[in-house]
This record gives C-alpha cells, sequence and structure tokens, in this order.
C-alpha cells in the first residue's frame, strides 16, 4: 500500500517537498485550494520529480459554492448542467470534456471521474453516476480511468449500501476506484466500529474485481486497508483533508447556516475538529512515517513551515 498527498490549502511546497524526500508516492491535488494557473504549476513541478498527479474534480455536491472551486471552467460546466441533461442528455458528455480539458492540459495519464456523493446508496445514485462512467470510457478510451465512490456517513454505516456497490460497479468500464467516504460524528478519529469494518469490506470487494483502488482523505486509522490490499491511502497536511468534511466545499460565510442535508453529518466549529491546527503538520510527518509501509525506517523532512 502506498501513502498519496491529498492536497490541502497551504500544501504546494510541502507536496513537493514530501515527494522528492520518498523518492515514490503520487499527489491527488484539489481544484478548491488551487486555480487553474496554480493547478498547472503544481503539475509541472510533480512530473518534474517522475511522480504521478491526479486531479480530484470534487464535483461531490451539486449546490457546493465554494469561491475558489466555482471558478473553474468545468465546475462551471457542471453547476450549469442539469440533473436531468445528465441522466438523459449529453450533460454526462458535456461534463466529461470539460474535466478532460483540464486533464490533458496538465498532461495527466489518469482520470478521477467525477462522482456525487451518496447520501443514500439508490438506484438514483447510480443513475447520475453511469452517464459519467459511459461518456469518459468514449471520451479516454486509452487513458486510466478512475470512478469515484463517495459516500456519505450514513451510506457508509450500513453494511447493506455497501454491498450493493460492489455488486454494481464490477460491469463499470474503468480501471480503478476513488472511494472518499465521510466519517461519522465530529471527532477526528472515529469510535464506530462498524464504520471501519464496512470500509474494509467495500475496499476489500473493490481489490476483489482487480481493479485499482485509492482511498482519499485518509488519516492513520485507515492503515489498516493494508489488510484489504488497497494501492494507495491518501491524506494531507491539514486536518480536514485527513477526513471528508463536505462543509470545506460551501462559502465560508455560508457554512455555519447552512441546513445539513439527509444522510450528511453536522460539524461543529471546535478547534480540534478538523480545523487548520497547529499539531497537523508535525503529527502529518509523524503517521506517514510509520504510513509508507514499503518505506520503514525513512526518516522524514521535518514540517515546520505554515507555508
Amino acid at each position: 500500500m502506498k501513502l498519496y498527498l491529498q492536497f490541502g490549502h497551504g500544501m504546494m511546497e510541502h507536496t513537493v517537498k514530501l515527494l522528492e524526500e520518498w523518492g515514490d508516492g503520487a499527489v491527488i491535488l484539489s481544484p478548491r485550494d488551487l486555480d487553474h494557473g496554480q493547478l498547472l504549476k503544481m503539475a509541472k513541478r510533480v512530473h518534474a520529480l517522475g511522480r504521478d498527479v491526479l486531479v480530484d474534480p470534487q464535483c461531490f455536491l451539486r449546490d457546493a459554492d465554494h469561491y475558489r472551486l466555482i471558478e473553474h471552467d468545468y465546475f462551471k460546466t457542471y453547476k450549469n448542467c442539469s440533473t436531468g441533461s445528465i441522466l438523459t442528455g449529453d450533460g454526462a458528455k458535456t461534463l466529461i470534456d470539460a474535466v478532460a480539458s483540464l486533464t490533458e492540459e496538465m498532461e495527466l495519464t489518469q482520470f478521477i471521474i467525477p462522482g456525487l456523493l451518496a447520501t443514500e446508496v439508490s438506484n438514483d445514485w447510480f443513475a447520475f453516476q453511469e452517464p459519467l462512467i459511459g461518456a469518459a470510457a468514449e471520451r479516454l478510451a486509452m487513458t486510466s480511468r478512475i470512478a469515484t465512490i463517495a459516500l456519505s456517513a450514513a451510506a457508509m454505516s450500513d453494511e447493506a449500501q455497501v454491498e450493493a456497490i460492489v455488486e454494481r460497479v464490477a460491469s463499470w468500464p474503468v480501471d480503478g476506484f476513488y472511494v472518499v467516504a465521510e466519517s461519522p460524528g465530529d471527532d477526528y478519529l472515529t469510535d464506530a466500529p462498524g464504520w471501519l469494518a464496512n470500509l474494509l469490506i467495500l475496499a476489500s470487494g473493490l481489490k476483489l474485481l482487480g481493479r485499482i483502488v485509492i482511498v482519499g482523505y485518509g488519516n492513520h486509522q485507515l492503515l489498516t486497508l493494508a489488510a484489504a490490499n488497497v494501492d494507495a491511502v491518501a491524506a494531507g497536511t491539514w486536518l480536514n483533508v485527513r477526513a471528508l468534511d463536505t462543509d470545506k466545499f460551501y462559502s465560508p460565510t455560508k457554512t455555519t447556516f447552512r441546513a445539513a442535508r439527509p444522510g450528511t453529518t453536522v460539524r461543529k466549529r471546535s478547534p480540534n475538529t478538523r480545523s487548520h491546527s497547529s499539531i497537523s503538520h508535525n503529527a502529518m510527518a509523524c503517521w506517514m512515517s510509520c504510513g509508507r509501509l514499503r518505506h520503514w525506517g525513512q526518516r522524514m523532512p521535518t514540517l515546520s513551515s505554515r507555508a
């Protein structure tokens, strides 16, 4: 199991430093935290190190309005495509073309297909995902395609819903899966054994399909996924990129007042809960040094700045 960097705010120099020191790994870039020019710059710098670059389209929420995310051309396309056009019209093709234009400009060799966060794993959710999967297969037939499987805490806590995913995605024409699971409750580390067990069930089931499995927004609890033989777990320096916090995809001025969507978790605003904590840099270095299972004992650089 490899460790990838889940890019977050302020991680440009950290990303280059860590990947250079490791001599291995990859980064999943975040359009929420980088403008168009910065995405191109970071891709170029990481490629110069001989490391892999992916970009997460972050289309988890139809009503997301984070100011930097909505400035990207592909996300404007996403907002302008009605759900009906994605389900039955040319919306899926239009969106995939827009995301593909960005990844081609960044010279990426792997394509993360946009995916909606499932508040419930239902036929409606599959009906939204599958036109995007099909459009990507047509547009990027010669490119490694990775389907997004993003699940709310409620969906992740239901074993029947998790098993329904493994059964359904077996027929998807993709090379792998990018799993993003919202953790339950407000604490950084979850104490819900059912949630962790279901994540292991999901990861194991996807690996048995013979596909690549990358789990995003991870922390050291997810090192257990090595038992499921997942290909990589991604994490970042800040707490909010080591656990999925959907509030971070909304405008900061609206987060406090936004009502929770059904099936998602309301987040408290606490200095100890997925915030830009002063402990996050050194904690990241500590657990990443343990988490890079192929490189036990490799010395980690000290992350002492907030650059």
